[in-house]
């Protein structure tokens, strides 16, 4: 028995044209980040990166859920 996905939800531009389609998906959104691992500096700029990208994903993903 193949397992139901409600969402799908694609976070970078290039996950978005490339992601295939899948079966019985009910909804699939695209969210537009940068991708953190383009990020240039020094091991702490390119963290920090990850971490502001991290931090607004998990905002947009709160307030999806919190939404009626």
């Amino acid at each position: 028995m193949q397992e139901r996905r409600d969402h799908l939800v694609t976070v970078r531009d290039d996950a978005n044209e490339r992601c295939p389609f899948v079966p019985g998906l009910v909804n699939r959104l695209h969210w537009s980040y940068e991708d953190p691992s383009r990020a240039k500096g020094s091991e702490e700029e390119r963290l920090q990166v990850f971490r502001r990208v991290r931090d607004q994903i998990q905002q947009r993903l709160v307030e999806w859920l919190k939404a009626p």
